[in-house]
């Protein structure tokens, strides 16, 4: 029902709509897909895909983020050819007016679709991370590096130097899955920060502990682990023993597998309760299959 009013409600308009109209209704379209209201109706994404590749020269950075995190968030990994150059000659001509948000949005839709921005387009985003990083808000930096790492893309000097230091200034205000995130990225691609941003994330992690889940568990301690960190700080690996003995029955068999060979890994040898637990996730697991 809401899908056959949208395509009323646009149908006839399409054709007539500019870039900011085209925008919105992506965006409407990927929210009520998020919330189960909608599926995806291949047709008009692909008119509207036409309609922005046509009017491309009228985005400005907020629509050309808006549109692609738009199909991202449907799950569209193969959007026209036309669109993804028209979007990124857009974004390369209007870089200078990206803000923090639209440039960590656009790679993060980029690397969700599985596609790798052209050198220009990686080299302005990067040139523009760098110079406005001070504006970065928290959940930026993490978002903007995720990113990069999903598409094993190694970021340049000056602009791991500029996002870790914002990470430093920011890492208070950091959430679970923001810091375990940034440790993530980092780790992914063999980046490992100063010992202070270090100190500070596994001192974040320990405030936190208790909001974790059991994949930020298991991602935070892979990630110290592939960063050579020998031996985490001792308050933080008994916060996460504890965690993760209290939701041990929401740990999936990969994740037991994973955290098991981190702690292997950074030469830590888990308590007692916690091999109690694991081995009867992996019992229970076993069972239901």
């Amino acid at each position: 029902m809401v899908l056959q009013r949208l395509r009323v409600l646009t149908g006839a308009k399409l054709q007539e709509m500019g870039a900011p109209g085209v925008a919105r209704v992506a965006h409407s379209m990927a929210r009520l897909h998020g919330f189960g209201r909608m599926g995806v109706d291949d047709e008009l994404v692909g008119e509207l895909q036409a309609r922005a590749t046509a009017t491309a020269g009228d985005f400005i950075p907020k629509h050309v983020t808006m549109f692609m995190s738009a199909l991202a968030k449907m799950g569209i990994k193969s959007p026209d050819v036309g669109l993804v150059e028209a979007m990124q000659g857009r974004a390369r001509e209007t870089v200078g007016d990206f803000r923090p948000l639209d440039v960590a949005n656009l790679m993060s839709a980029f690397a969700k679709m599985g596609i790798r921005p052209d050198v220009g387009v990686l080299a302005a985003m990067q040139g523009r991370a760098t110079v406005t990083a001070g504006n970065f808000r928290p959940r930026e930096v993490p978002l903007l590096l995720v990113a990069l790492a999903t598409m094993d893309i190694k970021p340049d000097a000056g602009l791991v130097e500029a996002m870790l230091g914002r990470a430093r200034e920011a890492v208070g205000n950091l959430l679970p899955q923001h810091f375990v995130n940034l440790c993530w990225a980092l780790a992914k691609m063999d980046i490992t920060p100063d010992a202070g941003l270090v100190e500070a994330m596994q001192g974040r992690a320990k405030v936190r502990v208790g909001d974790m889940t059991p994949e930020n568990v298991t991602n935070l301690m892979w990630a110290l682990a592939k960063m050579g960190i020998k031996p985490p700080d001792a308050g933080l690996v008994e916060a996460v023993q504890g965690r993760a003995r209290e939701t041990a029955g929401d740990f999936k068999p990969r994740e037991v597998e994973i955290l098991l060979q981190a702690f292997s890994t950074m030469g830590i040898t888990p308590d007692a309760g916690l091999v109690e637990a694991m081995q009867g996730q992996a019992r229970e697991t076993a069972s239901e299959v």
